[in-house]
Order: C-alpha cells, then structure tokens, then sequence
C-alpha cells in the first residue's frame, strides 16, 4: 500500500490491488508517497519498503536519459 495523498481529513490509500480507499487522516503516521503497513487500524510507514520503492523510481527515471 503506498500513501497516494491526504484530503482534507482523510487519507487517499492506493491498496496493493491498485484500488484506493480512504481513512482518517489520524489513522496515518506517514508522508504521502510512503509504502505502507497495517496494524490495529493504524497505517504506518515502512521504512524499508519506501527506500526500496524509491531506488526503484530513480533508476526507472534515470534510464530514461541514458
């Protein structure tokens, strides 16, 4: 799941089937663009997953150029 956006109170989820839901805004301990992980119905960052999912853009960009 990646944090695609917030608006207003609620926070705009891309789930890992592509489709988005939203939740409270308070539900949400991340940035936008941040991989995220469930737990109690809390959504949090994953550190390691956003850094990889990252490092994947920036090649994918970088290719473009070579």
């Amino acid at each position: 799941m990646v944090l695609d956006r917030f608006e207003e109170n609620l926070a705009v989820i891309e789930g890992d089937d592509g489709e988005h839901f939203t939740v409270p805004k308070e539900n949400v301990k991340a940035c936008e663009g941040d991989c995220l992980y469930e737990k109690n119905g809390i959504y949090y960052a994953d550190k390691t997953e956003t850094d990889k999912r990252r490092e994947k853009i920036i090649g994918l960009q970088n290719s473009l150029w070579e």
